[in-house]
């Protein structure tokens, strides 16, 4: 009987295991294809209207952000890389929409080469450029950057000077979806920091901070991953 117990409880982990393994894939696979397909079709039409260099410079942007995010099985990438993702991203939506807001990455050399979850600073980005600066047509800035935490681990910080919101709000964010964010395409915070706490554990996620009429910091904490 304690044999068959043993084998019964073997079979549950497994099992558990594997649910895991596909929660975190399906919630992964959610992040990459709107954004994809639209930049694609923003290609090809820049190849033929304008027949210039800016399609070539969007392809080369593309296929960098597509090497990280769907070139590798893996669910974790450097923090370099991470961050190398996001720039492609913003240079893409630069093409996109020709937008005036300045960004700002600052990364210590030590955490350049530890591993992070893939595709988690993408769509904070995303959502602070479609919410944060909705009625601010100049002066926007966000912050990228990524620290050690002694004794805690690794720490990014997306940053930004937008319209900020109240914090009751801020905290349901990483349980409920952002309103409007189905028409956008954006992906919910709540989307990230799940995606962390299932390859990370339940103790690392995302922690938002945000006041009206100053802004929106969002802080990442994860595990020292090598």
């Amino acid at each position: 009987m304690v044999t068959r117990i043993d084998e019964l409880l073997k079979a549950v982990y497994a099992e558990q295991d594997q649910k895991r393994v596909a929660e975190l894939r399906a919630l992964q696979a959610q992040i990459n294809p709107h954004f994809l397909y639209n930049t694609l079709d923003m290609i090809k039409w820049t190849a033929l209207i304008q027949k210039a260099n800016n399609a070539a410079e969007m392809v080369s942007l593309l296929s960098r952000l597509l090497r990280i995010s769907l070139g590798k099985p893996e669910e974790t990438v450097t923090v370099e890389e991470e961050i190398e993702h996001v720039q492609c991203y913003l240079g893409i939506q630069k093409f996109r929409f020709n937008y005036n807001i300045e960004t700002e990455f600052e990364m210590d050399d030590d955490v350049r080469l530890l591993q992070t979850p893939k595709l988690i600073l993408q769509p904070i980005v995303e959502n602070a450029m479609i919410h944060a600066f909705a009625d601010q047509e100049s002066g926007g800035r966000i912050t990228i950057s990524c620290c050690k935490v002694p004794g805690q681990g690794v720490r990014f910080e997306v940053a930004d000077n937008g319209k900020g919101m109240d914090p009751a709000f801020a905290r349901s964010l990483l349980t409920e979806p952002i309103p409007g964010a189905g028409k956008t395409g954006g992906i919910g915070l709540a989307n990230v920091d799940e995606r962390i706490k299932l390859i990370c554990g339940k103790m690392y996620g995302i922690e938002i901070q945000s006041e009206p009429g100053i802004g929106t910091t969002i802080r990442i904490m994860l595990p020292l991953m090598t």
